[in-house]
């Protein structure tokens, strides 16, 4: 979903969905990482800044998030969080339990009820 954020003298616009795609199951972590930096790309040319993805609990969108955000997993090829439109966050040193880097490409969001159906099963 994609979710303009209004000015302070215009109304709230009604979100949208940014991109569906069906597939059949042949795609690698790869492709949806290329996939993700491909409309985080395109979307910066147009000045939309894409701050996260979300998805389903699909183990292929999991691996890509931690190998993207730098969960207990890393790219070789790639520094995603040392992007030029990277944004930096500042955090209290007072959460040793949480985890993020303080520079990040993009954030990612997950569907409460595939998560802990993933987990249960």
């Amino acid at each position: 979903m994609f979710q303009p954020l209004p000015s302070i003298h215009t109304t709230s616009p009604s979100p949208f969905l940014i991109s569906a795609y069906g597939v059949d199951n042949t795609f690698t972590t790869n492709d949806i990482l290329r996939r993700w930096i491909f409309i985080f790309e395109k979307c910066i040319q147009k000045q939309i800044r894409i701050i996260g993805f979300s998805t389903d609990a699909d183990s292929k969108y999991m691996r890509a998030m931690r190998l993207t955000s730098g969960f207990f997993a890393s790219l070789p090829n790639f520094a995603l969080h040392k992007h030029p439109n990277a944004f930096k966050i500042n955090l209290t040193s007072k959460w040793s339990w949480f985890f993020l880097r303080q520079e990040q490409l993009f954030l990612f969001l997950q569907d409460p009820t595939h998560l802990v159906t993933k987990w249960r099963n």
